[in-house]
């Protein structure tokens, strides 16, 4: 088997994963310090009543969840049952009907505002027809998704001025996002005719220290490549072992991005392809004979490690990850991710096995020089003493 085949193979299947992989249609998730979350569904308040709180939660039809901290409002609506959602002034902006359609109005200015997390009239290009009582008298509906499910940045739910600190609800960590005395955020909704609104939180977490985390990533670079420049040979493989272990962590805390976070908020395949990538090519690396083979092996694997990394390393000093796993133990795996991969690289370019001719590529040949063939065809110059002369001719 080619190895230089099958290496850029997996190079060009990485390629084509990134760039087929569904983006953001607005600003993507992002590790942060506030976490949001849906509470319940109550009705919507009559006129100058008492806002109800979540001791009156009542069923719907319809799941409503934050995805990526605080930074999405995610919204399923089962079949059979039509939901509507008023934009920022009260206008008409988001309708789903019985067949699971998901309609946006591109005469409200929650179209606009809705494309990136701080969104706001002043930073935002809103044509200039877009006016409440047109959204009003003459919405221009877009379908928008499909099976009753959509996802957007909701200018509720989270906070809207990072230069300014929140005010938090005395003795608390809940920030008052709204004009209710508890601080809940609301958000709200018809369903099947009927006036909800749904309840939540934003609560604000101190941030941690990102030292730990570069301290962890440092101690493991130093480690590998140490080992590389002492045990040379064997380093190759206690590097593939090592990007072996990590990988299928970061594959762990990839998945739990993955699973919470949908497309449309920022969810990207990457997130486990490159993990995979790297634990495949980890194995390889371990089963290897050729130094040379093994040796790109563990830098290909690195490299992929590395890219997930260094794509995490913002959540070093964020209290909240996108994943579902504690964040403690999200940013340690990232830190390790990070070292492993950077030691790794060290490792195998230490081990001496790049300096192997290009041939030695090839998995069918093994680390020790091969042994001279001889001719098969020609004459062969007589034993003892002989007269060699013509062998000699015939060899020149």
């Amino acid at each position: 088997m080619n190895v230089r085949r099958l290496l850029a193979g997996v190079a060009v299947a990485v390629c084509g994963l990134v760039a087929v992989a569904p983006a953001a249609g607005a600003d993507p998730a992002e590790p942060g310090n506030y976490r949001s979350k849906e509470l319940c569904v109550v009705r919507a308040p009559a006129p100058r009543a008492k806002p109800p709180t979540c001791a009156a939660a009542v069923d719907v039809p319809i799941t409503a969840k934050v995805v990526g901290g605080d930074g999405f409002l995610d919204l399923t609506v089962e079949a059979g049952h039509t939901v509507e959602m008023p934009g920022y002034t009260g206008e008409p902006w988001l309708r789903v009907d019985e067949q699971g359609t998901v309609e946006e109005n591109q005469a409200s200015s929650a179209t606009y505002l809705n494309q990136s997390r701080f969104g706001s009239a002043e930073n935002t290009d809103i044509p200039d027809w877009v006016t409440i009582e047109g959204a009003t008298k003459n919405p221009r509906w877009k379908t928008v998704g499909h099976g009753g499910n959509y996802v957007w940045h909701d200018h509720r739910i989270h906070y809207m001025t990072p230069q300014i600190d929140p005010t938090l609800l005395p003795g608390t960590n809940r920030v008052v996002i709204s004009d209710r005395d508890d601080g809940l955020w609301y958000v709200p909704l018809s369903v099947d005719g009927t006036d909800y609104e749904i309840l939540g939180e934003l609560r604000e977490f101190p941030a941690p220290s990102p030292f730990p985390q570069w301290g962890l990533a440092t101690s493991l670079l130093v480690l590998l490549a140490v080992a590389g420049l002492i045990l040379r040979g064997p380093a190759a493989r206690i590097a593939a072992g090592a990007l072996l272990v990590v990988g299928g962590l970061a594959l762990w805390a990839g998945a739990s991005e993955l699973a919470v976070v949908p497309a449309l908020a920022g969810g990207n395949p990457i997130w486990v392809a490159l993990p995979i990538v790297c634990v495949v090519l980890a194995i390889g690396a371990l089963a290897l004979r050729s130094a040379a083979a093994r040796s790109i092996a563990v830098l290909a694997a690195a490299a992929a490690l590395g890219v997930w990394a260094v794509l995490r390393v913002p959540a070093f000093d964020k209290a909240v990850p996108l994943g579902s796993l504690d964040p403690t133990l999200t940013r340690l795996i990232i830190a390790a991710a990070l070292g492993t991969a950077a030691g790794a690289i060290v490792a195998a370019i230490a081990s001496g096995g790049l300096a192997l001719r290009l041939a030695d590529l090839d998995d069918d040949e093994d680390d020790e020089p091969a042994t001279p063939r001889h001719p098969t065809s020609g004459p062969t110059p007589a034993r003892g003493g002989g007269d060699t002369s013509d062998a000699t001719a015939a060899d020149r």
